[in-house]
């Protein structure tokens, strides 16, 4: 996904339960920094970058279920769908 304008271009993204997710963000705004987090328990945040940047999370998620994900720094907030 990309962040830009203070927005990321996503706002839902659907998984199956059991799938290994690798989350990339693009931030593409110069000298403004941005991060990607997912609502599920336990896992950390992603890494926080200056743009222009690129970060990647992986992990797997096993619970279905309906979630969030955001930049903790910004008010930029997507669906995160987890389907059994």
């Amino acid at each position: 996904m990309r962040a830009n304008a203070l927005a990321f271009d996503v706002k839902t993204i659907r998984v199956f339960a059991g799938t290994t997710v690798a989350a990339t963000m693009h931030n593409e705004e110069a000298g403004v920094q941005h991060n990607l987090a997912f609502s599920l328990p336990g896992l950390a945040h992603g890494e926080t970058c200056t743009g222009p940047c690129t970060t990647t999370q992986s992990f797997k998620v096993e619970s279905p279920g309906s979630y969030f994900f955001l930049c903790t720094l910004h008010d930029m907030v997507g669906s995160f769908i987890v389907e059994p």
